[in-house]
């Protein structure tokens, strides 16, 4: 979806908390998931911070740290689980 749609969705979905860290590649943020309360993290990563990109299994184009997050999102306790990632044009 253009930018515009991709970030209302993303208000709508989630309420935005506070800052939980800040990297060299971005800063992550606490969250809430608005259908069901649950606590999620959102990681911001500016476009030109992105070093490498590799390719999802339906052939999309994605930040490596993407690629990777989706071979081990399994569930698995203690592993980071992928819920979803929204492309911005900056972001």
């Amino acid at each position: 979806p253009p930018a515009g749609k991709a970030q209302q969705g993303l208000k709508e979905r989630y309420r935005l908390g506070s800052l939980l860290g800040r990297g060299g590649f971005g800063s992550v943020f606490a969250a809430t998931r608005l259908s069901d309360g649950a606590p999620v993290a959102i990681k911001r990563v500016p476009r030109k911070r992105v070093r490498h990109w590799g390719e999802l299994p339906d052939g999309t184009s994605a930040p490596l740290e993407i690629v990777l997050l989706d071979k081990v999102s399994t569930g698995f306790p203690g592993v980071v689980q992928l819920l979803e990632w929204v492309e911005f044009p900056k972001d």
